[in-house]
């Protein structure tokens, strides 16, 4: 028996329907949603990764613009602009496992250093 097009359309959606539509979800449930988040736009939690490399770049200008590549921490914190400061933390970070700057103590206190030429991104 031959079948029309509308008839396969119903089948396919019942099966759909049926047994398709809890695949999605215990996909989801066994790995998870993605982890990537991309670099241009807020995550989920607010966390705006534009504003962590432009507090990148501003700890990089500002090293460079210093006398030798270094500064103290303090004082490169308090260059930044107000809505970068949060993000200066993780800034560090990320550029010390970049290996783009490196840190030592002054005393009580920690002073950032360039490696090398860096250039900023």
């Amino acid at each position: 028996m031959k079948h029309g097009i509308v008839w396969w359309l119903l089948i396919g959606w019942w099966w759909y329907l049926c047994f398709a539509w809890w695949l999605y979800p215990i996909k989801w449930l066994l790995f998870g949603r993605s982890k990537k988040t991309p670099p241009d736009e807020p995550d989920g939690n607010g966390y705006d990764w534009r504003l962590l490399r432009e507090a990148e770049n501003g700890i990089l200008d500002f090293l460079k613009k210093s006398n030798g590549g270094t500064a103290l921490q303090v004082t490169v914190k308090n260059s930044l602009s107000r809505r970068l400061v949060s993000y200066f933390d993780d800034a560090v970070r990320e550029l010390y496992q970049n290996g783009k700057i490196k840190t030592s103590k002054d005393g009580d206190r920690i002073r950032l250093e360039l490696v090398g030429k860096v250039d900023a991104e």
